[in-house]
């Protein structure tokens, strides 16, 4: 995520609670639960008004807490 960012890309990156390394990422944070239904169109919603058109979505969860992957987008 750095090497994108100093290219000059940019990302929104979305968790339920930010850790210092993607504080320090450069990546514009969005705080999100995507394990909620609603969830992840709020966070692509927010994303959008944030950083304006999306030209791509990396699905990157950690998992381990035992929720359901969402569907993608459609």
């Amino acid at each position: 995520m750095r090497a994108l960012t100093a290219e000059g890309v940019r990302i929104a990156a979305a968790a339920r609670t930010a850790s210092p390394e993607l504080k320090e990422t450069g990546a514009v944070l969005l705080a999100a639960d995507l394990s909620t239904p609603e969830g992840p169109a709020e966070m692509i919603g927010r994303a959008a008004a944030e950083l304006g058109e999306i030209d791509l979505l990396v699905n990157n969860v950690g998992g381990g807490d035992g929720a359901r992957p969402w569907p993608a987008a459609s």
